[in-house]
């Protein structure tokens, strides 16, 4: 994946690619979902999957909150786990309540999830 054929998704989602690289990853290993979702390789072995960075409207846009409360990227809504009608292994209710997931690649975002110490356990 060339620079040239991510900015079909403009300039700012180029240069936030580049920001969110990991250590040793150029923008020729991404790749880019018609979505827009980019991904890149676990490793830099052969065959060994793809994970996401995230899309245009997720990938290094701050969460922010609308006038109801609720998180918002770029101004749009994120979507709640029954929202996004994920079916999967079940997970605890702490977990789902705090899970917002991008409305475009429904990924995680993780800046939402709480940090919990669990140090004094």
């Amino acid at each position: 994946m060339s620079a040239t054929e991510l900015t079909s998704f403009g300039e700012s989602f180029v240069g936030r690619v580049k920001q969110h690289l990991p250590s040793g990853f150029t923008i020729k290993d991404v790749t880019v979902l018609s979505t827009g979702l980019a991904l890149i390789p676990n490793s830099k072995q052969e065959n060994q999957g793809l994970k996401p960075l995230g899309c245009p409207e997720c990938l290094g846009i701050k969460s922010e909150q609308d006038s109801e409360g609720y998180p918002t990227i770029g101004g749009k809504r994120l979507l709640s786990y029954e929202e996004a009608n994920i079916s999967s292994a079940p997970m605890s209710p702490e977990l789902v309540a705090n899970l917002w997931l991008c409305p475009n690649c429904r990924l995680p975002v993780y800046s939402l999830l709480p940090q919990f110490d669990l140090s004094a356990l």
